[in-house]
């Protein structure tokens, strides 16, 4: 409000709340009420440069000076200007509307101060993200776009308390607009209903939305992608919650597209084999004692590229199903070689082989600052595989480090270079040195060769402090590597101890088949003498041939029977026999497995 006359005094700056994209009015009226459509009118933020919104002037427009970021869409009502209203419509309201406005007559030398707060907001969204294994819990996600100024989220249940939960993460778009998120684990002493709600008490908005945890057990599995390196082992975690006993229930895993699209079905408490894709023979399991708590999860062994793909577990007891996204990657540590150009200047190559997908490379310094190097080479193999390589020029002394990463499967591997005066140690793998300076012959007095003489001790020492470093490094690498290798050696014994249990088993199968398709074929030929001993007294009893007729007719067809079983427990033997053969094939790859852990943790425990 601006007064004239001689009492004039000026109204405290108020604040006005708006959303995005509305219409909103800036008040500002002369008092007692003036006719100013003469007069000069200023509307301006004095943060921006240049500072005029809107200028009327002498019952017009003016707009030479106008900010260009309110062209169109400021204006003042000429009929509210005759009673002394000389408030300013803004349309369609922006963030960076945000600020302090100020409306001015030159002509009263009087200013009225306005705070204008713009806010956006949208309502939260929350999904089921995945399962707790610590406490039996689901995990679930809340998330909302779009907000201004930035919001706080809370978690509630029924009763309106406030939850414990992760920390919140913002992110602040191009747009600066706001999305915020967090993630609450639900036990199950908790209520089934959750509320995310998400507030800013600036703009004096709120906006929530509720969740059901269902009583009923669900069938839940992570939301998230799997990833897996080739040849190792990987678990597709999937349960049902609120937990219920699962040991009864038929599970399947399927591969949708895959031809047969079985990996795993339990059935019975065994596997069912019959039904299984080949690709997946003696690779996956369920963990069986787990059953009872509704863990449902799949654990494949030694993973393939080819197991990359979505998968779904499906209880048909319960009609229940769930999907879960397996990524398979490959990797490999990146191997540094050194060239030495013409012009004396040291250039350093980092390779990389057997990546997927396709990785990055960098060079980093010992800040771990990125250094400038040569674009990258990646070539794609015949196997699907990458490499990739990259050239770095050496300018000074330094530790130096080539890294290759991957973000899609969370793999990082990287080699070390330690360059000193006289030489480059390399870690990656084995110690190597890589170039080796020529002295040059020094002419000087005797007091520069004793100088010479001291700093040659002092670099003899940084190379020793260095190389014992590396050393250090080498170790606890090869340590973790033994104890790697160690597990991976007991998966394997267990493995083979479970495929000759399995051996065993199929051999007593067979040799059960073979002694009752000699008992039946033995049947079969006492019933062929036995109907042949009646042809002969029907020959001399001819009053009762009718009789023996009949009978011989009844042998005959149990007879046929008896083909007829010996016959499928002839394919039963077939099927067994191969099975048997398949189980040899499989138990000798993993011995030999086995023992090429062994030489490898030997040779490491040597080295």
């Amino acid at each position: 409000m601006l007064t004239t006359g001689q009492s004039q005094t000026i109204s405290p700056p108020q604040s006005i709340v708006v959303m995005v994209g509305e219409d909103i009015v800036l008040p500002c009226q002369l008092e007692p009420p003036t006719d100013a459509v003469q007069m000069t009118v200023e509307w301006g933020r004095p943060d921006l440069n240049p500072r005029f919104v809107y200028v009327w002037h002498n019952g017009q427009e003016l707009l030479v000076d106008q900010n260009t970021a309110y062209e169109g869409r400021a204006s003042i009502s000429v009929n509210y200007l005759k009673q002394g209203d000389i408030s300013l419509k803004l349309s369609k309201v922006k963030i960076s509307d945000n600020g302090i406005y100020r409306c001015y007559v030159p002509k009263q030398s009087k200013e009225h101060f306005i705070e204008l707060v713009v806010g956006a907001f949208s309502p939260p969204s929350t999904t089921l993200a995945g399962l707790d294994r610590s406490s039996s819990g689901v995990v679930l996600q809340c998330e909302s776009k779009g907000w201004y100024p930035e919001p706080e989220l809370l978690w509630l249940d029924a009763e309106g308390k406030i939850l414990s939960a992760g920390p919140t993460e913002t992110v602040r778009g191009p747009d600066d607009l706001y999305t915020v998120s967090s993630r609450v684990t639900v036990e199950k002493r908790h209520s089934n209903n959750i509320t995310c709600r998400v507030q800013e008490r600036n703009i004096n908005q709120t906006r929530e939305t509720q969740m059901h945890v269902p009583g009923q057990s669900q069938l839940i599995c992570s939301s998230e992608s799997v990833a897996a390196q080739a040849g190792e082992d990987v678990i597709l975690p999937c349960r049902l919650y609120p937990p219920i006993r699962a040991s009864s229930r038929t599970v399947e895993w399927t591969r949708p597209g895959l031809d047969p699209e079985y990996i795993h079905v339990h059935q019975d408490g065994r596997l069912v084999y019959q039904s299984q894709n080949p690709l997946y023979s003696y690779r996956t399991t369920l963990f069986v004692d787990q059953l009872v708590n509704g863990n449902v999860s799949l654990k494949i062994f030694n993973v393939k590229m080819s197991d990359a793909g979505k998968y779904k577990c499906f209880l048909p007891s319960l009609w229940k199903e769930a999907f879960i996204q397996l990524t398979v990657g490959s990797t490999s540590s990146p191997v540094i070689a050194g060239i030495e150009r013409n012009s004396g200047e040291l250039v350093l190559q980092c390779e990389s082989k057997g990546w997927y997908p396709e990785p990055e490379l960098l060079w980093l310094d010992a800040e771990g600052k990125i250094l400038s190097a040569g674009p990258t080479e990646t070539v794609r193999g015949p196997d699907d595989l990458y490499t990739v390589s990259s050239r770095l020029t050496v300018e000074k002394i330094d530790n130096i480090t080539c890294r290759v990463q991957q973000s899609n499967i969370n793999q990082t591997r990287e080699t070390h270079i330690y360059v000193t005066e006289t030489k480059l140690h390399v870690e990656n793998g084995n110690e190597q040195i890589m170039r080796q300076k020529s002295a040059t012959t020094v002419h000087s007095t005797t007091e520069e060769q004793s100088l010479v003489k001291e700093k040659r001790k002092r670099s003899k020492k940084t190379d020793k402090d260095t190389e014992m470093k590396y050393l250090n490094k080498r170790k606890e690498k090869l340590d973790d590597e033994i104890k790697k290798k160690k597990e991976e050696q007991k998966d394997v014994t267990e493995m083979i101890d479970a495929l000759e249990a399995q051996r065993e088993e199929l051999q007593k199968v067979t040799q059960e088949v073979r002694e009752r398709t000699k008992r039946i074929e033995k049947l079969m030929e006492e019933n062929e003498a036995e109907a042949n001993a009646l042809d002969n007294e029907t020959g001399k009893k001819l009053d009762k041939a009718q009789r023996y007729s009949k009978l011989k007719r009844i042998m005959s067809e149990g007879n046929s029977k008896v083909k007829t079983e010996i016959q499928q427990q002839q394919s039963l033997e077939l099927n067994t026999s191969k099975l048997l053969v398949t189980t040899e094939a499989v138990l000798q790859k993993m011995t030999d497995w086995k023992k090429e852990i062994e030489r490898n943790i030997k040779q490491s425990t040597m080295i």
